[in-house]
């Protein structure tokens, strides 16, 4: 029974590592974002650097929610922080707007909707 709960544990970890697409670094080395989750406010934080790209998503009282690094297409926890599926998916799609130049973007995961926008002067 052990054997069989560390299979499937070893097939869903490989499974969630596979399931995203290799992305360049765009060529903005800092950005930040406001991303609404369903109805919460949080502030996203973005940094690359060569071919490494740090995720930094903070709730409205700067509360780290998660963070990530995303090197050679595989996500990893830069703190004590667990990986979450749904944050991989945004972090994602905001290099997909810096890359496409977007300001903002929508993004629907299961029954979750997110609404992504770069904020342009945060400092």
């Amino acid at each position: 029974m052990q054997k069989i709960v560390i299979i499937a544990l070893i097939l869903i970890y490989f499974s969630a590592c596979a399931s995203h697409q290799m992305i360049e670094a765009p060529l903005a080395e800092r950005a930040d974002f406001r991303v609404k989750i369903d109805d919460t406010d949080f502030i996203l934080y973005v940094s690359c650097k060569e071919s490494q790209c740090y995720f930094s998503l903070i709730d409205t009282l700067g509360t780290p929610i998660s963070s990530q690094v995303y090197v050679k297409g595989e996500f990893k926890s830069t703190k004590f922080l667990p990986l979450n599926k749904l944050y991989s998916k945004i972090f994602v799609k905001s290099l997909e707007m810096l890359k496409q130049n977007l300001k903002t973007d929508n993004l629907r995961l299961d029954k979750t909707q997110v609404r992504i926008e770069k904020i342009e002067n945060l400092y």
